[in-house]
């Protein structure tokens, strides 16, 4: 969540949540109250290029997630891992 904050916070975010008439606090409540915790084990999956994005491919692994939605560039370069899509927000319609 921590990440999803700092993220949120970013200035190019700053205009889609004025016409959502959202504040940074206000979408991160939403993704609480989304979200549901995660525990499994540690899997050392080491194939992202930037290996600190590793623990979002072992998440979605142990909660057996049918996809990841990213802007990280490094994890979509994947495109896929194992049986889990990793796609930009704009995409994910197209798949649910």
């Amino acid at each position: 969540l921590k990440e999803a904050e700092e993220v949120i916070k970013r200035p190019k975010f700053r205009q889609a949540m004025l016409n959502a008439g959202l504040t940074a606090d206000q979408i991160i409540q939403k993704i609480i109250a989304s979200s549901h915790l995660v525990v499994g084990p540690r899997l050392n999956i080491n194939i992202c290029r930037d290996e600190k994005d590793n623990k979002f491919l072992e998440c979605a692994e142990n909660a057996e997630a049918e996809s990841i939605v990213s802007g990280d560039e490094d994890l979509l370069s994947l495109k896929k891992y194992k049986n889990i899509s990793i796609v930009r927000s704009s995409e994910i319609l197209d798949l649910i």
